[in-house]
């Protein structure tokens, strides 16, 4: 997709590969159609980032149906967040791919830790290119956490749990100050300011110590994308959004007002 984790362009152009990004549309989701009968390699991310948004299984399996004969790559890193794996479909398809990474739902986004799910032939492959780009991408202390953290499952689970019903509250701040929030499956929200511009929201927020991101590319410029913290932290978040918007309104009522009435320059 054209909006979608930067690093896959990324990727492709620093080993020289082609790649053909398809749009979105025009509410940001994929139109599975696209990806049917495509005579390539697919990568999507699932839900895609940095929309939040998701792809059903059926329709996964329908892109997988429909290119028997090429790698269907499905980057679930923030799957865990209220979403299902399509992870057992690779007793079905060979062709599928399924990657996963423990910085997002289990915390560890310092261990670099990153798995794939795929048929035992892929894997077989995988592990060979491995050895070649990235020997040693995992230490010890990595396994030992990543390990751990998998057992863990009541651990995990509360985190999630605590983190989908502080994203459903902010969503529910951000509409009632008319902000426009994509539902997200995920645990951040991509989110249009339409009080202040984007990017001005981001740069004011960054001065007071809070970090989002702007993407200054085509189609998203309005946007931001806001990853989901701790219920005080959020509440942090909302309240300087309100001192930032009513500023703004101050100072656009201000440059108002010196339009209509120049003399008061004076």
């Amino acid at each position: 997709p054209d909006v979608t984790y930067n690093f896959y362009r990324t990727f492709s152009e620093f080993f020289s590969l082609q790649y053909q990004e398809i749009p979105v549309q025009k509410d940001f989701s994929i139109c599975v159609e696209d990806y049917c009968h495509c005579g390539s390699n697919v990568m999507l991310a699932n839900p895609n980032a940095p929309t939040g948004l998701k792809i059903h299984l059926k329709d996964i399996e329908r892109i997988l149906l429909s290119n028997p004969n090429h790698l269907v790559v499905i980057d679930e890193a923030y799957v865990d967040f209220g979403n299902e794996t399509c992870v057992p479909l690779i007793n079905q398809y060979d062709n599928l791919m399924v990657i996963h990474t423990m910085s997002k739902s289990h915390n560890l986004a310092g261990a670099r830790i990153g798995l794939a799910f795929s048929s035992a032939k892929n894997i077989e492959d995988l592990a060979l290119m491995k050895a070649a780009f990235n020997p040693d991408s995992l230490n010890t202390v990595s396994q030992v956490l990543g390990c751990a953290a998998l057992q863990d499952t009541a651990y995990t689970k509360k985190c999630l749990h605590e983190t989908e019903k502080v994203r459903d509250a902010f969503r529910r701040a951000l509409l009632a100050r008319k902000f426009a929030v994509l539902k997200s499956n995920t645990n951040f929200l991509f989110v249009k300011p339409l009080a202040v511009p984007a990017e001005y929201l981001y740069r004011k927020l960054k001065e007071n110590g809070i970090l989002i991101r702007y993407y200054d590319q085509p189609r998203i410029r309005d946007y931001v994308r806001i990853s989901i913290g701790t219920e005080e932290q959020m509440h942090i978040v909302i309240q300087a959004i309100d001192k930032i918007v009513s500023d703004y309104k101050i100072k656009e009522l201000g440059n108002s007002v010196m339009t209509v009435f120049p003399s008061l320059e004076k």
